[in-house]
């Protein structure tokens, strides 16, 4: 991640925190996809690269957010 990436195709994602956001982000290795999560008063993101099956990385979200309400 040490070049720049551009992110594009912005859209919402229900049922994943307070609020979700899923990106697609281009960059000189390749494509991906990027997720941003708000839980309260945290927000993460994750990012994966190759871009995964979309449903996969909201499961993976969802299972973070998940184990942050646990904790």
């Amino acid at each position: 991640m040490n070049a720049g990436l551009s992110v594009s195709n912005a859209k919402p994602v229900s049922g994943i925190g307070d609020k979700a956001i899923e990106y697609t982000a281009a960059g000189g290795q390749g494509n991906g996809l990027v997720i941003v999560v708000f839980k309260a008063n945290v927000v993460f993101l994750i990012y994966v690269m190759p871009s995964p099956d979309p449903k996969a990385l909201e499961t993976l979200a969802a299972t973070a957010t998940t184990r942050l309400s646990a904790a």
